[in-house]
C-alpha cells in the first residue's frame, strides 16, 4: 500500500505525538453499528487491577449494545509463568462474574501480541467480521495497533479496526512486565520505565529483523495514519450503505484454526495454576 508522502515528510516527534493521540482517543464515528469483536490483547504486566479497568470498558460496550462479542487471551495461569499476561481463568471469571455470557467470550492463543492479533485476523477471516476493535493498556495499546495494522498489510486482510483502552493508570503504579528470555530482562517499575520500554521496543519491531521470522515487525507511523485515512474513508461507506468495502488491499490468507471457546466454566487456579 502507498503511503501518503505527507506524513512521510513529519517528524518522528510529530508522528509519535500523532499516533499516540489517536491510540488513546480513537472514536467510532458510527456507534450504531456495532462491533463484531472487541479483542483485549494480554495485559502488559502482571496487573489484575488494571486488566479488570480494560474488561470493564468492554463489559459496558457490551451490555450497551456497540460490542458483540468480546475476545481475550486463552492461555492459562500454568502457561503463562514466564508472560507478562497472568492467564485467563481470572479475566474469564471477572468476565463471567459480570453476566457476559459464556457464548460471547472468544479465546483467542498466542504468547505474544503479533499472535493474537494473527489469531484474531485468522477468526474474522473464518466468520466474516469486517468491524473490530482492539484494547490494551494506555502505554501498550500503539504497538498493538501497529502490529494489526503491518498484518493487515501483509495478509492483505482489510478490517474496519479502532482502539479501546483505559480511563489511564497512575505514573508511580509499580507494575511488573514478565519478558521471556530471548526477549531481554523483565520490566520491573512505574509507568516511567514501562513507557520507556514501550518505546524501545517500539523501536526494534519498526526494523526488519536480522533473522527472517524472529518476529513480525510493525507498521511504520506514517502507515498507521494512512490507514486510518482509508478507515475513515470505509466507515463513512459503511454508514451510507450498511458495510465497509475496502479498496486498499485485495486478497486473503488461508485462515488457521482458532481457539474454541471454553464450554465451561473456568476456575480461578491457584499460584502457578499447577
Amino acid at each position: 500500500m502507498k503511503v501518503d508522502p505527507r506524513y512521510e515528510q513529519l517528524s518522528p516527534a510529530h508522528l509519535a505525538f500523532i499516533a499516540q493521540l489517536v491510540a488513546l482517543k480513537d472514536v467510532d464515528p458510527n456507534p450504531s453499528r456495532p462491533f463484531d469483536l472487541f479483542e483485549m490483547h494480554g495485559s502488559p504486566n502482571r496487573d489484575l487491577d488494571g486488566d479488570k479497568l480494560l474488561m470493564d470498558e468492554g463489559i459496558r460496550r457490551y451490555k450497551d449494545g456497540r460490542v458483540l462479542r468480546l475476545g481475550m487471551n486463552s492461555l492459562t495461569m500454568a502457561e503463562c509463568t514466564g508472560l507478562a499476561y497472568i492467564g485467563r481463568e481470572p479475566w474469564y471469571e471477572y468476565l463471567l462474574d459480570n453476566d457476559i455470557p459464556e457464548k460471547k467470550i472468544v479465546m483467542i492463543g498466542g504468547n505474544n501480541t503479533a499472535a493474537e492479533s494473527i489469531g484474531m485476523l485468522d477468526m474474522c477471516q473464518t466468520f466474516g467480521w469486517k468491524k473490530v476493535a482492539i484494547g490494551s493498556q494506555p502505554h501498550h495499546i500503539l504497538r498493538c495497533f501497529r502490529t494489526l495494522v503491518q498484518l493487515m498489510v501483509e495478509r492483505g486482510q482489510a478490517l474496519e479496526a479502532y482502539c479501546i483502552t483505559t480511563p489511564g493508570i497512575r505514573w508511580d503504579q509499580q507494575m511488573v512486565k514478565k519478558v521471556l528470555p530471548t526477549a531481554g530482562a523483565d520490566v520491573i517499575g512505574t509507568l516511567f520505565e514501562h513507557a520507556i520500554g514501550e518505546v524501545q521496543r517500539g523501536e526494534k519491531y519498526e526494523k526488519a529483523p536480522e533473522k527472517p521470522g524472529d518476529y513480525i515487525p510493525h507498521a511504520t507511523l506514517p502507515l498507521v495514519l494512512t490507514y486510518l485515512d482509508n478507515r475513515a474513508q470505509m466507515a463513512a461507506a459503511a454508514m451510507k450503505d450498511g458495510e465497509s468495502q475496502f479498496s486498499w488491499l485485495s486478497g486473503a490468507a488461508s485462515p488457521v484454526p482458532a481457539s474454541a471457546t471454553p464450554t465451561k466454566r473456568v476456575p480461578i487456579l491457584q499460584g502457578t495454576g499447577a
